[in-house]
């Protein structure tokens, strides 16, 4: 800390401030007006280094514009969370640009949606392949009609037993799968997926109707964690694509158990 009637040495001069070194190599901005011309009683310090000359830098404009995070309280997702291809361009260019779209999804486990996947599982929900023909069929016994079907398995996590008494609606299990080795490729399959069951539906709509809903049905072998953080990750990129959310069905819902905390910390 510079002390009155102390030389200094001036490093960088900036508008009303200036940077200077005094004894032992202390470094920090001052106002201007408080260094004097005057020469003081003690001498200066040698310097230790060179003024630092301020680098230049060229700045590249935005290519296209950022748009602010909806959720302030929502970690921040990876560059690949950002846009669904589901032709957007070609709806809004059509006379039914007012169309209204929603979006609702549904979470399930393989072994507690009901009986008849719970016997076919046998125990072996992690690993077992079911195809989806059946999985849309058992959703549909619960009066939900899925356009996709998405499998969170593949998001092993053997480091997170801490976090099982929380619900896939954590921040933490949300961004845990979020940086998953595996976390692309599963959001490459979403999108092709759901771009083409986006665009069937379009051209299926009839020439009255102003509203699109879309539904998508993740799962996972319990249905409270990967497949639950999944869904709110796909109602984040959806809500920025112009989709209106609808509350989410987690079928397996009552199975999270009474020490769940089921999004509520």
């Amino acid at each position: 800390k510079a002390k009155q009637h102390q030389n200094v040495i001036v490093l960088e001069v900036r508008d009303d401030w200036t940077k200077v070194e005094c004894y032992q190599s202390y470094q920090g901005w001052i106002p201007s007006q408080l260094l004097s011309k005057e020469e003081a009683k003690t001498p200066p310090p040698p310097p230790s280094r060179p003024a630092p000359k301020p680098a230049s830098r060229s700045v590249k404009p935005l290519e296209k514009p950022v748009s602010p995070r909806k959720h302030e309280d929502s970690p921040p997702l990876p560059p690949e969370v950002t846009t669904l291809p589901i032709g957007q361009a070609e709806a809004d260019s059509d006379p039914g640009a007012s169309l209204r779209k929603e979006f609702q999804a549904v979470t399930f486990g393989l072994e507690t949606l009901d009986s008849f996947l719970f016997d076919k599982c046998a125990g072996q929900g992690s690993f077992i392949q079911v195809d989806d023909k059946e999985l849309g069929e058992a959703v549909k016994r619960r009066n939900y009609d899925a356009d996709v079907i998405l499998d969170a398995r593949m998001f092993p996590d053997p480091d997170a037993q801490y976090l099982t008494q929380h619900s896939g609606m954590h921040y933490l299990i949300i961004t845990r799968l979020c940086e998953h080795r595996n976390f692309p490729s599963w959001l490459r399959n979403a999108k092709t997926q759901f771009a083409k069951a986006y665009q069937r539906r379009r051209s299926e709509l009839g020439k009255d109707e102003q509203t699109l809903k879309m539904t998508v049905a993740v799962y996972c072998r319990a249905g409270k964690h990967r497949s639950v953080a999944g869904a709110k990750i796909l109602e984040h990129i959806l809500s920025t694509e112009g989709f209106q959310i609808l509350e989410t069905a987690h079928l397996s819902y009552k199975r999270w158990g009474a020490n769940m905390c089921k999004g509520s910390c």
